[in-house]
C-alpha cells in the first residue's frame, strides 16, 4: 500500500469496515500454483452505469501481471454483465506502475486532480 498508507498498516477498525462494505462487489485474488493471497479488485456497484475499478496487491506480486488480468477481467464484466457506460479508476500520479496497467488495458488519461489531505504521502503534491 505503499501510495496508500505510505507503508503503515491499517488499524483493523479500518479493515474491518471497508470488508463490510465491500461485500459484493470485491474479489480476493489468489495465485493458483500455490494457493497464495495476490491481493483484491473491486468493481462497487453502480446506479448510474459508471463504475470505479480498483486493487490492491501484496508487493510480493507486483510486476507479475496480476493487476493487469484482474482489471482487465473485471472491465469485460462490467461492460458485458453489467451494462457499464463508463469504467474509471484513478491513482497517484507517481504510480507509473498503475496507470502502465490501466493503459495495457486500454483505459485512457483524462485529468489529473489535485486533493488536500491533512496527513499527504510523498508523491501527493504531483495529483
Amino acid at each position: 500500500m505503499r501510495y496508500l498508507t505510505n507503508g503503515k498498516p491499517t488499524p483493523y477498525d479500518e479493515v474491518a469496515d471497508v470488508v463490510q462494505r465491500s461485500l459484493g462487489h470485491r474479489w480476493l485474488a489468489f495465485q493458483q500454483a500455490e494457493n497464495e493471497f495476490v491481493g483484491w479488485f473491486g468493481l462497487p456497484h453502480s446506479e448510474d452505469g459508471e463504475y470505479e475499478v480498483g486493487y490492491r496487491l501484496r508487493r510480493a506480486s507486483w510486476g507479475q501481471g496480476f493487476a493487469t488480468e484482474g482489471v482487465g477481467a473485471l472491465l469485460v464484466v462490467a461492460f458485458t454483465q453489467l451494462g457499464a457506460r463508463r469504467v474509471w479508476a484513478q491513482t497517484m500520479a507517481v504510480n507509473t506502475r498503475s496507470r502502465r496497467v490501466m493503459e495495457r488495458c486500454g483505459m485512457r488519461y483524462v485529468r489529473t486532480v489535485h486533493e488536500h489531505f491533512d496527513d499527504p504521502i510523498p508523491g501527493t503534491e504531483h495529483g
